[in-house]
């Protein structure tokens, strides 16, 4: 902890040193002032003793007296006026500093406190030297008096008379204050070598000697050394400085050297201790003492040669005046006790003249003020040779050795016998009385107040108190502290509370100086304390016990007692005396490790050093108390500690400081109120103006403000003119949606995909294009940013406090090398025009404890090295008006400068000097020559779509770069959802499935394939949308190329996205069967076709659907047309329409493509629109970056060679094509066009469109993901075969139909059997050979047939009769061949016959063992009349 220079004992000792008087003739001062000197100040350096001095005590034991110290004052000295006091004080405080500190370990805290703590020391030892000799003590009264003559007075033996006649003429009560009436006095004779004549002084002294004895008297030579006064004693050697200023510091009265030195300083100076006063004024004399006349006053040098003997004391004016009190105004300043009116010169008759008079008055001698810096120093003792100074010493060594301790032993053993021989006789009955019935504790109800009791000069009481502080000054502890014990005692029994609480002070004292200090002496001091303070109310008393007693406590390692007595003397009248002892108890808590309590003390101590106006070190105990509350989380109280810290310094001139601890109040962590926060940042702003103007540098760099907060990692960069002008939230907007998807791998897959193409060659090593520069983007490399070019820069703003952050004039910080010269524009803006144009936003305002997003933008005029640094702003207060921004007092310019951080590297462990994070340089920009910029602009789509809906976009390319472009590209992450008019492209399924992403731009056969700066062209872009509802995307990326291959960059990239939300319209259901019918000889289809409106009544937007017209598409089939359309096509949310169609076979290959208008006035279709494009695209896949590319899976159907699945391939399409009215709230607010496809793979099978999705519940939660190739899989580019297809393949690959005679007649009279020819047509539906067997009689090979039954007869057909000839035929036919086979029925009576229900057809293809029945039956029947039965 701070340490105090003085030890414990070194400063009671010093405290309590015997006082002694000094008179002087005027020549004898005079002389001494030939040496810049007083007498008393030239004895100052030399007042201690340096050899050891001896006397003994009432029972004859030897005392040794070591390092003696005397204090030598004038005879006419009285404590300073109490404001005069005051400034002392506050002086002694504010002009002692220590800059040098140590470093104290305490746990886990390591604080820094000061070395040495010279400004208590030296307001301590202010307050015990201005203190007011009291009558309940002794130590502060003269205990000697030095009379000095000259030999050049006239006669100075009778001089010595003169002298001595009017000192004995002191009255008591007054001053000067003597220690009993028979004072020591000490003669001493002062020659001046050059000046008087030797042999007539040596003459004197002789008779001087002879009267008062050769031990009361001394020989002083003095100015034996010539003196020039061109002569420079600057080299001399000086030991009276440091006593002169001090001197000078107490009994100066000048206000311009001992006024604090601030303004501020002036409100925390303290008024003085005055002497108390226990006895009323007597007329009677005291022995030796003869009572003087009431204004006598003694001619000396010294004020007007006047000393004030006797001055009136007034008791009520005594006890409202306190130790250390604080300055009030001028009207209460209560002139001092001992200046009454009628003694106070002309102009101090009231206490403004008394004011006026204390300013004006110069200094003592204004050569000793060494911090004046108006003042030439002058050197002092000039005049004194080695051997006069050796007579200095000489003379106080005689004196104390020769004089002073002899007439003290005297003393003691005088007052040791006075108290031996009237111990225990009681003064009076009344006090006897008192010590029976009174109480002996002060401060308890019946106690008497506490200067009630008097005692006489020649009481036993005060004689023992007499002896006690004798002894205690010269080293005598032992018999001082009985002395004080027996006093105490006395003055108990007495109730005489004052003189109480002094013997135990002193007693308290006596035993710590006798190393005997224990538990009862503590608390002697503290009953001392208590008693002064409370029941005495001298604070000034306890004062001095206090910053004794704690110096006992500390030296005994007792430090929380001491804290605990200097706490309890901090009261709320005297700011400097408890901010001083508040310091000093914090101090006292570090030994114990109580760091917290050292803080916080600290900090009391600190504000009360505010309020004393001691701002400097108000400042250094608030820096002190910080060091443990910093980063310890009590965020409040070291907000309290900071503005506390800002004020002090800015009232010191520290802006700077001031700024920095300002700067720490606004934090992002701060919790205080709102309020609290406004005025921490209007302190902010006021500290940094002026901060500002006290600079008169011009400002190099901006300040870095602490508001608002930039998140550095989300800066955007985007480069190019690539989004659209708008406001900022427009351009805000805009950057977002852009970067939301920029680092998806899809776009890097199709980049490349693209870069391929156009090189016609995969590029070596691949490294996508970086759009727009994030914080997960590869920033390793600088971007190329091209000259005249937009550079647009997304930066978050984030204001952590409760208020409003106003904020003008935002703008970009960057530096330009063009290789050349350096640019920046931090403090200037001369270069925003020329070199790099710079956007600013005017004002804005971050609303409390939110975010704000804002674009700036730089365009770059020269080739070179762009880098931005930060950004600059205006930060305003939010309290002013609406003219804030030009307030320059209300507002402050300042930055935020960015600091990037890269990725962290992998596989880099932590060493030394090792990075453990890569660059990131996405603000360090490369400016490149001219290059082309693709402006597109696509007009307006609904986002809102139907399933299968199309729409048209008018799409404009436009070259507004400064370079011609070539070699246009489009490609889609899914090219199947639009589609180019007049832009014919090959989608054969066997080529690359990367081959349909990308398809080439065709410019106008003018233009030589090179869009010219301006030039633009036009094209139309369709959009069809998804055929499942939900949210989808298109992306489109634009590939254009540099006319000039040497150009950086050589291609650039042109990203656009729609996100469409797409809702429900139709579903369909379709089904191909064969017909039993036959056309042309030609097999027939059945085509049944089911369309839903699936529009849900919850649904947004409400829609009627009208079907225009159904095609089909098949290299096979045709659609059979109706000539009779029907009446209405259109379908209402949630209805459904039924269709049946026919299917004939093709006679000629040119066409695959039929349709049926579904509408009476149906125009055609718009051949505008792509509509075959669309299903030319219906295969071409996503791209996914994730997989690899494979194969449609209808390429592996058509080139599968199992000819037996060929039976029911049907590979057609069916197209709807539909109008729709979209309504929303009744009105129709559009019309859209659409068509819905469904493929046909297969006869006999149901399709939908859009395909329901099956949910299979996963066993797991999560999903699996299986990375790298798998044998254990099934390859993606292995179809899978359906076993259940190929049996029914198997059982469909023979269509046949039977022809006979419908209706025979027959004369069963004449003929019992009637034969029918029956013709059976067999077709093959295979690509393959196919043998076919016939069987006549059926698989049972009954006779008779079971009973079949069907539905066209009632109630069934005849089944008697059999085919004859054959009862099996087996043949073979060619792939889709037909062939026909001769039977014969035979019948046995009339009735209704199904000539097909006794044939079973199988079929095999090739070398297979066994036949399949086929599953294709069909009724064909045959009705037989009897003859004679035959109508006419």
């Amino acid at each position: 902890m701070a340490q105090c220079k003085l030890t414990a004992r070194e400063f009671i000792v010093n405290g309590f040193t015997p006082q002694v008087a000094a008179v002087c003739s005027p020549n004898a001062e005079a002389t001494c002032q030939k040496n810049n000197l007083s007498f008393i100040e030239m004895l100052q350096p030399f007042s201690r003793l340096a050899t050891e001095g001896h006397f003994r005590d009432p029972q004859g034991t030897m005392v040794t007296v070591r390092n003696l110290q005397i204090s030598i004052k004038d005879v006419n000295y009285c404590p300073p006026e109490p404001n005069v006091a005051r400034k002392m004080l506050n002086e002694s405080v504010s002009s002692n500093y220590n800059e040098r500190k140590t470093i104290v370990n305490t746990g886990n805290v390591s604080l820094e406190i000061p070395a040495s703590i010279p400004w208590f020391e030296a307001w301590r030892d202010t307050f015990f030297n201005v203190q007011f000799p009291s009558d309940h003590e002794f130590i502060k009264h003269f205990l000697a008096c030095m009379i000095v003559v000259s030999t050049a007075d006239e006669n100075p033996l009778d001089k010595i008379q003169q002298i001595g006649a009017q000192l004995n003429q002191s009255v008591a009560g007054k001053l000067p204050k003597w220690f009993n009436n028979n004072a020591l006095r000490y003669y001493i004779l002062i020659y001046d070598t050059f000046q008087d004549d030797r042999k007539k002084a040596e003459e004197i002294f002789s008779e001087m000697k002879n009267i008062y004895g050769p031990n009361n008297c001394f020989f002083l030579s003095m100015n034996s050394r010539p003196f020039n006064i061109s002569e420079d004693n600057s080299h001399l050697p000086d030991p009276w400085s440091q006593f002169i200023v001090k001197h000078s510091d107490l009994t100066g009265i000048s206000d311009q050297d001992n006024s604090p030195r601030s303004p501020g300083d002036t409100l925390g100076v303290a008024s003085m201790p005055n002497a108390v006063n226990t006895e009323p004024e007597k007329s009677t004399s005291q022995a030796g003492t003869p009572v003087a006349p009431r204004n006598f006053n003694l001619m000396t040098p010294d004020r007007n040669e006047n000393i004030s003997i006797a001055t009136e004391l007034t008791d009520s004016q005594i006890s409202q005046l306190e130790i250390a009190q604080e300055v009030v105004p001028t009207s209460n300043i209560i002139i001092h006790p001992l200046s009454p009116e009628s003694e106070l010169p002309p102009k101090m008759n009231n206490v403004d003249n008394m004011n006026s008079q204390v300013d004006s008055m110069p200094p003592i001698n204004a050569n000793v003020w060494v911090d004046s810096p108006t003042q030439v120093l002058s050197h002092h003792g000039a005049r004194l040779s080695t051997e006069d100074i050796e007579r200095l010493k000489m003379m106080i060594s005689e004196f104390c050795l020769k004089s002073l301790l002899p007439y003290v032993e005297r003393q003691i053993i005088l007052l040791n016998d006075l108290i031996s021989n009237k111990k225990g006789v009681s003064r009076s009955l009344f006090s006897a009385t008192k010590r029976w019935f009174g109480t002996s504790k002060p401060g308890v109800p019946g106690s008497v107040p506490a200067n009630a009791v008097i005692y006489t000069s020649e009481s036993p009481e005060l004689q023992l108190r007499r002896l006690g502080d004798l002894c205690f000054m010269f080293g005598h502890y032992s018999l001082a502290y009985q002395a004080y014990h027996n006093a105490k005692r006395d003055f108990a029994a007495d109730q005489a509370w004052v003189y109480y609480a002094g013997a135990l002070e002193m007693a308290a004292l006596s035993a710590f100086m006798m190393d005997e200090m224990i538990r009862k002496t503590i608390e002697y001091m503290d009953d001392a304390i208590t008693t002064y303070l409370n029941t005495c109310k001298m604070p000034q008393f306890a004062t001095r016990a206090t910053l004794l007693s704690a110096e006992c406590l500390k030296n005994r390692g007792l430090y929380g007692e001491a804290a605990k007595q200097l706490i309890r003397m901090t009261s709320e009248d005297s700011d400097l005396r408890s901010a001083l002892l508040l310091e000093q108890a914090a101090y006292c808590f570090i030994s114990p490790k109580m760091v917290r309590k050292y803080s916080f003390h600290a900090v009391l101590a600190g504000h009360r050093f505010s309020k004393a106006g001691q701002r400097k070190h108000s400042l250094r105990c608030y820096k002190q108390a910080y060091q443990v509350y910093e980063n310890k989380g009590w965020s409040l109280a070291e907000d309290h500690i900071h503005f506390t810290i800002g004020k002090q310094a800015a009232a010191l001139k520290c802006v700077d400081e001031a700024v920095i601890v300002f700067q720490k109040l606004l934090s992002a962590s701060s919790k205080q109120p709102a309020l609290q926060q406004a005025a921490f940042l209007r302190e902010f702003l006021y500290i940094h103006n002026q901060a500002r103007q006290e600079s008169k540098l011009p400002l190099s760099n901006l300040p870095i403000l602490p508001l608002p907060l930039v998140e550095d990692q989300q800066i955007k960069v985007l480069l190019g003119p690539v989004i659209k002008l708008g406001n900022n939230i427009e351009l805000v907007s805009q950057i977002l949606s852009y970067s939301q998807d920029a680092d998806d791998c899809r776009w890097a897959k199709l980049e490349e995909i693209l870069l391929s193409k156009a090189q016609r060659t995969a590029p070596m090593i691949f490294k996508p294009t970086v759009t727009i520069y994030t914080d997960t983007s590869n920033n390793s490399t600088k971007p190329n940013a091209v000259i005249n070019e937009p550079i647009y820069s997304c930066i978050t703003l984030s204001n952590p406090l409760l208020i409003p952050l106003p904020l003008a004039n935002l703008k970009l910080i960057w530096s330009f090398d063009d290789g050349q010269n350096i640019f920046n524009n931090e403090t200037s803006a001369e270069f925003e025009d020329t070199v790099v144009e710079t956007l600013e936003i005017e004002a804005m305002t971050i609303q409390p404890v939110s975010k704000h997003t804002i674009v700036l933008s730089l365009k770059p005029k020269k080739i070179g090295q762009l880098k931005i640094i930060g950004l600059s702003y205006d930060l305003l207060n939010p309290v002013q008006s609406t003219d804030q921004a030009n307030n320059t007092s209300s507002s402050i310019r300042g930055k935020r400068e960015f600091k990037l951080q890269g990725p962290k590297l992998k596989n880099v462990k932590e060493k030394a000097g090792v990075s453990l994070y890569g660059v990131d340089l996405r603000l360090d920009m490369n400016v490149v020559n001219k290059g082309p910029f693709l402006q597109i602009t696509f007009s307006p789509i609904s986002p809102e779509m139907l399933c299968g809906e199309l729409q048209q976009m008018e799409v404009t390319l436009k070259n507004i770069g400064s370079a011609p472009l070539k070699n246009i590209y489009l490609g889609s992450t899914n090219p199947k959802l639009f589609a180019l008019s007049n832009h014919d492209q090959d989608y054969n399924q066997t080529k690359k499935a990367t081959d349909d992403l990308v398809m080439k731009i065709n410019l106008p056969p003018e233009k030589n394939d090179i869009l010219q700066v301006g030039d633009s062209m036009k094209m139309t872009l369709w959009v069809c949308a998804p055929h499942v509802k939900g949210n989808h995307r298109l992306d489109l990326l634009f590939y254009y190329e540099n006319v000039d291959p040497k150009n950086i960059p050589r291609y650039r990239l042109s990203r656009h996205s729609w996100h469409l939300t797409v809702l429900d319209s139709i579903h369909t259901s379709v089904i191909a069967r064969r017909s039993a019918i036959i056309k042309d000889n030609l097999s027939v289809l059945n085509l049944i076709l089911h369309v839903k409106n699936s529009n849900q009544v919850h649904d947004p937007f409400m829609n009627e659907i009208e079907l225009t017209d159904i095609a089909f598409q098949s290299d096979k089939w045709l659609l059979n047309k109706s000539d009779d359309p029907l009446e209405s096509s259109s379908i209402q949310p949630q209805e459904m329409m039924h269709f049946i169609m026919k299917l004939v076979g093709k006679d000629d290959v040119k066409s695959n493509f039929s349709s049926i208008s579904l509408t009476k006035n149906q125009l055609g279709t718009n051949k505008n629109i792509p509509y075959l494009t669309f299903i030319k695209k219906r295969h071409i896949k996503p791209l996914d970056a994730n997989d690899h590319f494979v194969d449609n899976y209808q390429n592996q159907i058509k080139n599968d060679k199992n000819t037996s699945i060929s039976a029911l391939k049907l590979d057609s399409i069916v197209i709807l094509r539909w109008n729709a009215k979209v309504t929303e709230g009744g009105s129709v607010i559009r019309n859209a066009i659409g068509q819905h496809y469904v493929e046909l793979h297969y006869l006999n099978k149901p399709y939908n469109y859009p395909t329901q999705k099956i949910d299979v519940p996963l066993e797991i939660s999560g999903k699996l993901k299986v990375f790298g190739p798998d044998v254990n899989l099934p390859s993606s580019q292995t179809p899978k075969v359906d076993k259940h297809l190929a049996i029914e393949c198997h059982k469909n690959l023979i269509w046949f139909y039977l022809t006979h005679s419908k209706e025979v007649y027959h004369d069963f009279a004449f003929s019992r059997i009637c034969i029918v020819p029956v013709t059976v047509v067999l077709q093959n539906n295979s690509d393959s050979c196919t043998n076919v067997k016939i069987d006549t009689i059926g698989i049972s090979s009954q006779t008779t047939l079971p009973n079949i039954r069907t539905q066209l007869y009632s109630p069934q057909a005849s089944t008697s009769f059999r085919y004859a000839g054959q009862t099996s035929v087996i043949c073979d036919l060619g792939p889709h061949c037909q062939k026909k086979i001769q039977l014969k029925a035979i019948l046995p009576s009339s009735g209704t016959y199904d000539m097909s229900s006794r044939l079973e057809i199988s079929a095999k293809i090739g070398d297979e063992a066994d036949y399949t029945l086929q599953k294709w039956h069909v009724e064909s029947v045959c009705i037989v009349s009897n003859a004679k039965t035959t109508p006419k």
